[in-house]
């Protein structure tokens, strides 16, 4: 099973490698999206309260709760549970 984590913000990438190219990715909104979902159960989609504003009506969530991430502080966050 699957976890996923999302976040929006400020991020910064690379191009890793020579012949079979990867994209490293990093900065605060990967790490926030990395933990939530390190820290989430399997299956669910774990988004925080800015991700939450900016997706369109129609979304169905439920509040998973606040906590505390050293580098950002305190978030709220939601699990994405369906779509109309």
């Amino acid at each position: 099973m699957i976890r996923i984590g999302i976040d929006t913000g400020a991020a910064v990438g690379s191009a890793v490698g020579r012949e079979h190219q990867a994209y490293n990715l990093w900065g605060d909104a990967v790490w926030t999206a990395e933990v939530m979902a390190e820290s989430g159960s399997k299956g669910d989609i774990h988004v925080s309260e800015s991700a939450y504003r900016r997706l369109p009506p129609g979304y169905h969530f439920k509040l998973r709760g606040r906590y505390y991430l050293p580098t950002v502080g305190e978030i709220t966050t939601y699990i994405l549970t369906g779509h109309l």
